[in-house]
């Protein structure tokens, strides 16, 4: 069977990626407005919107799933996403406007309007939920690792057979380093931290993110662990 092509879609201000197996699935949409970007990126992959068959929302935040409505009116896909974040990408449910365990989380709540209407974007309905373990299908041997932390649906996809992982926000590879989802605007901060202790358990070769280029090489995990042990400590002294 052929291996999984991975295509990063990154000039979003988010990435999205398209992952091609038995069918052609696009993973995250981009902030809202930028449609014609993803269509420009899918284009350089020999695709059209059309083409794909599913949108896998790894969480609801407008940079990933802004443009969801449009591809999936646009594309006749459909959007599976996790049970735990699917009302907000839905607009059945107010997400938070920023976090109580951070200063400027708690900051950002005082506010909740502006927050919220700043990060509003176009409701879409989810056709299908992404339950941990579970088989993305059209992806022949790519699993829902859910990973609770950034947002309480965020996911991973993980592919163990061939070796590699798209993280979502779970971490980030930006300007040469790897970061924390954005604590602001997060949901659980020991979540945080243990969904980036099982991304670390897979011990995959290959890293692909939401933000900024991927993670490639025997050590990208050992890489990540060190990261880890080093912000794991100034998070919770």
């Amino acid at each position: 069977m052929p291996r999984t092509s991975i295509h990063r879609i990154g000039d979003l201000l988010a990435n999205a990626h398209l992952l091609v197996g038995e069918e052609a699935v696009l993973v995250d949409t981009g902030w809202p407005g930028r449609r014609d970007a993803v269509a420009k990126g899918l284009r350089r992959a020999g695709l059209r919107p059309s083409d794909i068959s599913r949108i896998v929302l790894t969480h609801h935040h407008p940079d990933h799933a802004g443009n969801a409505a449009a591809l999936k009116s646009e594309a006749g896909a459909m959007i599976l996403a996790h049970p735990a974040d699917a009302p907000f990408i839905e607009g059945k449910e107010r997400p938070p406007a920023g976090s109580d365990f951070s200063r400027a989380g708690r900051m950002l709540s005082r506010f909740p309007r502006p927050v919220l209407k700043c990060s509003a974007y176009p409701a879409a309905a989810v056709d299908g939920f992404l339950e941990d373990g579970s088989e993305v299908e059209g992806l022949p041997g790519t699993l829902v690792m859910h990973v609770p932390g950034h947002t309480p649906g965020s996911v991973c996809l993980h592919n163990p057979g061939e070796g590699w992982l798209l993280a979502g926000d779970a971490v980030s590879h930006m300007l040469g380093k790897l970061w924390l989802p954005t604590l602001s605007f997060s949901w659980d901060l020991e979540g945080v931290l243990d969904g980036v202790r099982r991304i670390i358990s897979t011990e995959v070769r290959e890293i692909h993110f939401g933000h900024g280029p991927p993670l490639r090489g025997d050590d990208a995990c050992d890489r990540l662990s060190s990261f880890l042990k080093k912000r794991s400590r100034m998070c919770l002294s």
